[in-house]
């Protein structure tokens, strides 16, 4: 039997709601730290063999400096001073590049430009590493501030926004699970974008 106190706090959040469209449309969002990307990535891939996916500007060049092993790709020509890197469309390729030794992949601001995200999570299972990700974050105060004014606030090439609950229920579809995550740059539930931490789910895991 429900307590009186637990249907006073249920009305209180979501009013006279129907109990099945609470279940169904309503979920709660964990409490998580807030970090600055920049400080997070460097820190993770820290004398590691990294794979890093979408690796034209200056957060990458970063990445490179710190990590022990530095392979990266994206869609645009490389600069020269990266030995592995690969030109590849995500959105086009079936199959990612062999990279032995490796231990960690950064997908930072990848997620959103892609068609087919599911595709792309898939291929980052068959390498069976951790992997990091980085989207912007739909609620962000940014983004609710323009949308006010009539004006939605987004890169003319994304093709989605992720909250926490869309982007846990995307990856665990496609057998990963969350280790933890954070918000980045901002404040909890309006920041700018979240950080998955994730691993491959295999078999019965």
């Amino acid at each position: 039997m429900t307590a009186i106190t637990d249907l006073y706090s249920q009305v209180a959040r979501f009013g006279s709601l129907p109990d099945a469209y609470i279940a169904k449309m309503m979920h709660d969002i964990p409490e998580a730290e807030v970090v600055d990307r920049a400080e997070y990535l460097t820190g993770v891939v820290e004398n590691k063999v990294i794979f890093d996916l979408g690796a034209v500007g200056p957060m990458s060049e970063i990445l490179r400096q710190k990590a022990y092993e530095y392979n990266a790709a994206d869609k645009e020509p490389g600069n020269g001073l990266v030995k592995n890197y690969h030109q590849l469309d995500l959105d086009e390729v079936d199959e990612l590049p062999d990279i032995p030794g490796l231990e960690l992949i950064v997908a930072g601001e990848v997620l959103e430009h892609l068609s087919n995200a599911g595709h792309f999570l898939d291929l980052l299972h068959g390498y069976g590493v951790p992997v990091i990700l980085t989207v912007p974050n739909c609620f962000s105060a940014a983004g609710r501030h323009y949308l006010g004014r009539g004006v939605e606030c987004v890169n003319r090439e994304h093709v989605a926004w992720y909250s926490y609950h869309t982007l846990k229920v995307l990856i665990e579809r496609h057998r990963f699970r969350l280790v933890e995550w954070f918000w980045y740059n901002g404040k909890p539930l309006t920041a700018e974008g979240l950080i998955f931490h994730m691993e491959p789910v295999n078999g019965n895991d």
